[in-house]
């Protein structure tokens, strides 16, 4: 008797197996094909705001004469999370000798103690002398301030007011 039903019990065995394994191979299909789409979706929101929002263009200068050391404009408002693409143009123009020096756009990241030193500033855009230089972002609503870190040009006067609405 045990004879015949091992060869059963066997068979039975082999079945929950083979069943197991399909169930598992099943689950791990629908995992994968679900990581695959949320990855694919992730990638996609980067390009793209929620809304389908086309970016926000904005041209700043450096504006440097007898005068003044500044950023032209010196205050830009947006809005909130819809990209900002940010156009630093840096040529040399008559009456505005600005384009002849290399310039950044900063704004740091607003965090507590150490942090912003290691973690580097929110934003950034270095533009070389004579040239332009472009750069995408996106920032919660609040009022920041963006300056030239290079040698003293926040000291001479380059800062402005970004103000996101």
């Amino acid at each position: 008797m045990i004879e015949t039903i091992l060869p059963w019990l066997g068979g039975v065995m082999r079945q929950q197996q083979t069943q197991s394994v399909a169930l598992t191979s099943i689950v791990a299909r629908r995992a994968g094909m679900l990581l695959a789409a949320l990855g694919l979706a992730a990638c996609g929101g980067a390009a793209e705001s929620p809304r389908g929002v086309s970016a926000q263009e904005v041209v700043v200068r450096a504006e440097i004469t007898s005068a003044h050391f500044r950023f032209e404009p010196g205050r830009i408002a947006v809005r909130a999370q819809a990209p900002v693409r940010l156009r630093f143009d840096n040529r040399l123009i008559a009456g505005n000798s600005g384009g002849a020096l290399e310039h950044d756009f900063t704004i740091d990241r607003a965090a507590p103690g150490w942090l912003p030193l290691l973690l580097g500033p929110t934003v950034q855009l270095r533009v070389k002398a004579n040239t332009q230089a472009t750069a995408e972002f996106r920032l919660p609503r609040g009022t920041y301030t963006y300056y030239c870190s290079v040698y003293q040009h926040r000291e001479d006067g380059m800062v402005g007011t970004l103000i996101v609405e």
